[in-house]
């Protein structure tokens, strides 16, 4: 496991974080034992350091393009329940 570094991202933050395979165990194992609840996912490994920033730069990237889109899906998702909603009650 060396020369890996581990990218999470924290949706609750809004963050990544970078760290060895073995950080990121000992997070985990910490927050075990102590009952912590995390949000941080794991979503990419890199080489190293370099590497991970710019697979974070490509996935900022990514999400940046794909945010219409997303946003189309989930207005669509609410109008279908207020249009439901509103069938129900008629």
């Amino acid at each position: 496991m060396t020369n890996q570094y581990i990218i999470e991202w924290s949706p609750t933050q809004g963050l990544f974080h970078v760290h060895t395979p073995e950080e990121m165990f000992d997070k985990n194992r910490r927050a075990y034992y102590n009952r912590d609840k995390l949000d941080w996912l794991p979503i990419a490994v890199a080489a190293d350091f370099d590497e991970a920033n710019k697979i974070i730069n490509t996935l900022e990237r990514r999400r940046r393009e794909l945010l219409p889109e997303v946003l189309t899906e989930k207005l669509k998702r609410i109008l279908q329940r207020r249009f439901h909603a509103e069938a129900r009650t008629k």
